[in-house]
């Protein structure tokens, strides 16, 4: 898991790299977007970075497009919001350039789904994000 800011993606040209050595060796295993309500709205108006991560980012995971299936994807991206209205699931999809209201996509858990999942983080800090890989 690469955690990183929009800022960093898009200013940051080693992390570039970095993503694109993730992505062509498929060794990166998720895109999480946390409070994803804040990705649309400031992503429209306030920060120039989110618009910045579909060519930096989402359009280098994108395998094929399908005019009925919408798009097929090399890395599961997973936006996490609980506030996530209609109107900003389409402003979303515009931003990322992803099909995201197709009902597969969709995924609503119950609490006691959630209650027991095992996950297991390492996290390391550091300005050499290629040797750490």
């Amino acid at each position: 898991m690469l955690f990183s800011s929009p800022q960093a993606i898009t200013k940051n040209k080693t992390l570039q790299d970095l993503i694109e050595h993730l992505v062509g060796n498929r060794t990166l295993s998720m895109i999480c977007i946390d409070k994803a309500h804040l990705f649309v709205q400031f992503g429209r108006s306030f920060r120039a970075e989110f618009q910045e991560l579909k060519p930096l980012l989402f359009d280098k995971i994108v395998l094929h497009r399908e005019a009925e299936k919408g798009v097929t994807l090399s890395v599961p991206v997973m936006f996490m919001t609980a506030t996530f209205t209609k109107a900003l699931l389409d402003e979303a999809e515009v931003i990322s350039g992803l099909s995201l209201s197709n009902p597969r996509n969709i995924f609503w858990p119950t609490a006691s789904g959630m209650e027991h999942r095992s996950v297991f983080l390492d996290v390391k800090y550091s300005s050499s994000a290629f040797a750490e890989f």
